[in-house]
């Protein structure tokens, strides 16, 4: 098994960690690198995108509210190697992130 950091080191937001390790109902843990959680990913520079994109990063899921995503767009709402999911009422057109 391989030996992974939790933590994922990132300049533009602090808190983004791996969920993999967690122990599970039934036995065995979650598998590590597949599962991020993260906040303020709208502060990531290119290299922090980078850096998570490089850990396998493929799907973002945004939980944060309509206000939320339209005052801080997240970078992954338009990236072309990640799929984006807000769950945010973002049907409105005022509400799209751009």
């Amino acid at each position: 098994m391989a030996d992974y950091d939790r933590l994922i080191p990132l300049k533009g937001a602090h808190n983004v960690r791996d969920l993999g390790g967690y122990p599970m109902a039934g036995g065995g843990s979650t598998r590590w690198r597949s599962i991020f959680r993260g906040d303020a990913l709208h502060r990531l520079d290119a290299s922090d995108i980078e850096t998570l994109l490089g850990q396998g990063l493929s799907a973002v899921v945004d939980l944060r509210s309509d206000r939320e995503v339209l005052l801080h767009v997240n970078p992954f709402s338009r990236h072309e190697r990640v799929a984006y999911i807000a769950t945010c009422n973002c049907s409105r057109p005022w509400l799209r992130p751009r």
